[in-house]
């Protein structure tokens, strides 16, 4: 979130172990739900703070096989912790060939298979993404999941709700 370019969503999936199920809301680091099926600012990022959403992008013109319907394609992420999730996601409108889905993260031990992508602070989330109709054209990105994530108030001592920092 932020004050990037607004885009749909959702819906997003995720493959559990009784199969694809839709995903609830997402959720950001102070607790706010969002709602995927409007528009929501997102800007690129290389930081995520565990407990937040993470919101993965692909743009794939031959993906957009349907112009007059939503189309969908699945995207793998993982964390070095071991657990790994796989998402179908959503392409934003008819006819964009712009994808774009999400999943809440959780900084705790791994349960494979939950549709929450547990992480550890100070380690990258990567993403995976490889098309379906030709596998030699993929793309990946990754994310530091903050190392630190509380700022502290210099006087009491006590921490800052929803506070970030910029270098």
């Amino acid at each position: 979130g932020g004050s990037g370019t607004p885009s749909m969503a959702g819906p997003t999936q995720c493959s559990s172990s009784s199969g694809m199920v839709t995903l609830p809301a997402p959720v950001q680091a102070d607790g706010a739900a969002l709602d995927p099926s409007q528009p929501i600012p997102l800007a690129s990022t290389s930081t995520l703070h565990g407990g937040e959403a993470a919101f993965v992008r692909v743009t794939d013109a031959d993906q957009n096989r349907e112009s007059t319907a939503v189309d969908y394609l699945h995207v793998r992420l993982s964390s070095p912790g071991g657990d790994a999730e796989t998402l179908r996601i959503a392409e934003t409108g008819a006819n964009t060939g712009i994808f774009v889905g999400y999943i809440q993260t959780r900084a705790a031990a791994v349960a494979a298979g939950n549709c929450v992508l547990e992480v550890e602070r100070n380690a990258e989330i990567d993403t995976r993404y490889v098309d379906a109709s030709d596998a030699n054209d993929t793309s990946s990105a990754s994310a530091l999941v903050d190392p630190y994530g509380l700022v502290f108030d210099s006087r009491t001592g006590t921490p800052i709700n929803g506070a970030r920092v910029r270098l």
